[in-house]
This record gives structure tokens, C-alpha cells and sequence, in this order.
């Protein structure tokens, strides 16, 4: 397997795929908690957001949230946070046309970012 080198992302930060701002709504369900989040930022590989539900660290949750006016759906697993500051989750399974619609999405945010086009 190739790994995929680490980039920079608009904040500075080193991911293995950029990161966007998003400011959208995510609908979040987990064991025993349904809820809403909102999501802060997005990359292909997952995103934070603030939701005041109690997740743990390791905990898989199922995500819907829209892109391009398209629902997107995801399995997705805490990675850190607290309902205090907020949820850094990565992406677990993504259907492939979903994946491939949440790729260029980023990638056209990340151009315009880089380009001063949004901030």
C-alpha cells in the first residue's frame, strides 16, 4: 500500500489529506445517543465538530450531513475531544460514489482556500 505523504493544510497543520473550513450541520448517532453536531471543518479523511452529546474516544458513530446538496453518509470513529471542545472524528466507511463526491468537494474548497478565494 502507498502511503500518501503528509500535507499542509490552511491551518497549518500536516494531515494526510487537506482540510477545509465547513460550517454545516451534521445529524450524529451513536450506541445510545442520537444528535446533532456542528461541523467545523472537513477533509476526505474525517472532520471536527461541536456537539454536546457524550462520545468516547473509540467510539463509532453513524454521520449524515449534506454536500453539494447531496446527503453523505459515513461511518465515522472519535479520534479526540470531549463535548466540551468539540469532536475530531475519521471517516471508517464512505460508499464509493459518496467518497469520490466528498474528494472533489475538498479538493475544489482546498484550491479556492489556497487561491484567497474563501477563507
Amino acid at each position: 500500500m502507498v502511503q500518501t505523504p503528509p500535507v499542509k493544510d490552511s491551518t497549518g497543520d500536516h494531515r494526510r489529506a487537506p482540510r477545509i473550513p465547513w460550517l454545516a450541520e451534521v445529524m450524529v448517532r451513536g450506541c445510545q445517543v442520537s444528535s446533532f453536531g456542528a461541523a467545523q471543518n472537513l477533509s476526505e479523511g474525517g472532520l471536527f465538530m461541536k456537539t454536546r452529546a457524550p462520545f468516547e474516544r473509540g467510539q463509532v458513530l453513524w454521520l449524515v450531513m449534506q454536500i453539494d446538496g447531496l446527503v453523505l453518509e459515513a461511518l465515522a470513529e472519535i479520534v479526540h475531544g470531549d463535548a466540551t471542545t468539540g469532536y475530531g472524528v475519521k471517516f471508517v466507511v464512505v460508499d464509493p460514489a459518496g467518497k469520490q463526491r466528498l474528494r472533489h468537494f475538498v479538493t475544489a474548497a482546498a484550491h479556492a482556500v489556497g487561491r484567497g478565494l474563501v477563507n
